[in-house]
């Protein structure tokens, strides 16, 4: 069975080349260019990685992040968080299990996704 992977991110440039470089790793990647009613979409999809930009720390920013933790069915999805904010760290304390610091350095980013995968 294919990895599934939930991408949200608001460039599409980079959209488009992670949902090819994850799909080229053998992933069945669905990409979301804006966060809003995400929530139901997680749900519904049951991901096993979702990689999502985050651009600050503030609340609305790491809402969506924050909201996959409170939901019993989705709260162990591996969140992981791309970010230029330059208090990327405080992101991963709030609501993701890693964060990738942009501009992203794609071997690192694979490597991530892959080690935070659930075993098949």
């Amino acid at each position: 069975m294919r990895k599934k992977m939930m991408i949200i991110e608001r460039n599409d440039d980079i959209l488009s080349i992670l949902t090819q470089i994850f799909e080229e790793e053998g992933y069945f990647v669905t990409p979301f260019s804006s966060d809003k009613d995400m929530l139901e979409k997680v749900i519904s999809d049951k991901p096993d990685v979702i990689l999502i930009d985050i651009l600050e720390t503030s609340e609305e920013s790491t809402g969506l992040c924050c909201e996959i933790r409170t939901v019993e069915e989705i709260k162990d999805i591996p969140i992981i968080a791309l970010s230029t904010h330059v208090k990327a760290e405080r992101i991963q304390s709030i609501c993701a299990d890693k964060l990738i610091g942009k501009p992203i350095d794609l071997y690192e980013l694979i490597d991530v996704v892959e080690s935070q995968m659930p075993p098949q």
